[in-house]
């Protein structure tokens, strides 16, 4: 039997204040691909680099909700 824990109140705080920016970069970063190719990237590598920052960020969150479960 694990006991699978979840983020205190003060970390999901935390996660929020550094990753919202960087989200709304994302996004920034995705709807206009001349904001990315001022920054010096590559378009591909760009895409990447949101996929799966944006696919971290929406685990974290997910895994941030919620009480402690027991797993058996």
């Amino acid at each position: 039997m694990t006991v699978v824990t979840r983020y205190p109140r003060q970390v999901l705080g935390s996660i929020v204040a550094v990753v919202g920016p960087l989200f709304t970069q994302n996004l920034l970063v995705l709807f206009s691909p001349t904001y990315a190719t001022s920054l010096g990237h590559d378009r591909s590598q760009v895409l990447t680099a949101i996929t799966v920052s944006n696919a971290l960020m929406i685990f974290v969150l997910i895994g941030a909700q919620g009480p402690g479960k027991v797993v058996r």
